[in-house]
């Protein structure tokens, strides 16, 4: 995988996992490439946004191959690009053999599910803002120790 792949991969992990919104996509560009001249980094924002299907990012391998190819994604060759991992996941035993579709971005999930993309962030909790609310019906998740 050359220079260019590998950081358009790496941008594309990093885009997914946040908003798909201008300001998520800005934002995700300036972590991974670092500051950009203000007028390319303008033109490669409204370029992904009108990629993406409204709230829904395109796939990653989609995503990827698309920022290769744009004139106005230019990783620098003076500024290490940032490594954003992707963890493996795959099924456990019990679950291989039932009939899930591969769901690559938050969106893929919240239209299967039949729910907005803002639902589907909120039950998430990414931010841990429903531990700290006072109503419990709100905190949902639980954590313990198990030893």
């Amino acid at each position: 995988m050359g220079t260019r792949a590998w950081a358009a991969k790496n941008l594309a992990s990093k885009l997914l996992a946040g908003p798909w919104t201008p300001q998520g996509i800005a934002a995700g560009v300036d972590a991974v490439l670092g500051a950009r001249r203000h007028w390319t980094r303008k033109a490669l924002v409204s370029d992904l946004v009108t990629l993406g299907d409204g709230t829904y990012p395109p796939a990653p391998r989609v995503l990827a191959a698309y920022l290769i190819e744009s004139a106005y994604f230019r990783p620098s060759r003076r500024r290490a690009v940032t490594v954003v991992l992707d963890a493996p996941i795959s099924p456990s035993s019990p679950f291989t053999d039932l009939r899930v579709p591969a769901l690559a971005t938050v969106g893929e999930l919240a239209e299967w599910l039949g729910q907005p993309p803002g639902h589907v962030d909120w039950l998430a909790d990414e931010r841990r803002a429903h531990a700290r609310a006072v109503d419990a019906s709100l905190q949902h998740y639980r954590y313990s120790l198990i030893s």
